[in-house]
């Protein structure tokens, strides 16, 4: 309705990387909703993961679309990150999963699972057996 109400719906048809961007993350977003209406997605935890990671993926695309390629085409030029940005943001990263492990490891964040002891079934002494 946004893009109606701008004017904007005949950009979607443009060949350009913003619509292409756009039309992936709208893919991302929307097909884990459609996977979800199905109770055999819903009940399986990898599945559950499979549409956590597509909707993570797909803001994740939603802001790069935003921020990089919006961007880029509205002031003409061109941005590529140097590596020590990126070295500096996979650090960050690579430190909250360090952060994440330690707390993991050392607090009772997840719950012990505890099995029973698998064991034979006892055997009843012949002049015991019950008819009941």
């Amino acid at each position: 309705m946004d893009l109606q109400d701008r004017g904007a719906l005949p950009l979607l048809l443009r060949n350009r990387m913003e619509t292409w961007l756009f039309g992936l993350e709208n893919a991302l977003l929307l097909l884990p909703m459609l996977f979800l209406f199905q109770s055999r997605v819903r009940s399986r935890p990898g599945a559950l993961y499979a549409c956590a990671l597509l909707v993570v993926l797909g803001f994740i695309a939603n802001r790069l679309n935003v921020t990089v390629t919006g961007l880029e085409a509205s002031s003409g030029a061109h941005y590529v990150p140097k590596w020590s940005e990126l070295s500096v943001t996979l650090s960050m990263v690579a430190l909250g999963f360090a952060v994440f492990r330690y707390f993991a490891q050392h607090f009772p964040i997840f719950e012990e699972r505890r099995h029973p002891p698998a064991h034979e079934p006892e055997e009843m002494p012949a002049g015991l057996v019950s008819n009941g």
